[in-house]
């Protein structure tokens, strides 16, 4: 096979960031049909794979949000909290760079998750976060944003 003759790097992120806002786009539907789902699915795993390409730790953090709120949204809740649990013990590695909405979107999906799930003492323990997080949040749109988010 011959190299390309384009930026593969911005390649990668171009479909990184196109099919992030494809899948967030999708998620904020109120009603999808069985082909967006498969769509919603396929770009939340699209952008998480070309952000392993070019990414830092912080674009594999909203990755892993993005496919949790994915995978809840096609009603997958099993993955979804596999997601959720991920992205909230990656919170650590990513430090500083995780802004006050990435964590407080990454402890609500977890604390919806796990109740859905049955598994009260994760979720105790993720709303605390989240209640923690959630304070930090500056504006009131970003707070309703992530209140809205993984009902």
């Amino acid at each position: 096979m011959s190299k390309p003759t384009f930026d593969t790097a911005a390649a990668h992120r171009w479909f990184a960031v196109e099919a992030n806002n494809r899948a967030w786009d999708l998620i904020e539907q109120e009603r999808r049909t069985p082909v967006e789902e498969r769509e919603l699915l396929d770009a939340a795993h699209a952008s998480s794979h070309h952000w392993t390409h070019v990414g830092q730790p912080i674009n594999e953090l909203r990755s892993l949000v993005l496919l949790a709120a994915a995978h809840h949204g096609v009603g997958d809740t099993r993955q979804a909290l596999r997601f959720a649990g991920l992205a909230v013990a990656k919170i650590d590695d990513v430090g500083e760079a995780a802004t006050p909405f990435d964590r407080a979107i990454a402890f609500r999906g977890l604390a919806v998750l796990a109740s859905a799930a049955g598994d009260d003492d994760v979720a105790r323990q993720a709303r605390e976060q989240f209640e923690i997080a959630i304070v930090a949040l500056k504006g009131a749109d970003d707070v309703e944003m992530v209140r809205k988010m993984f009902r």
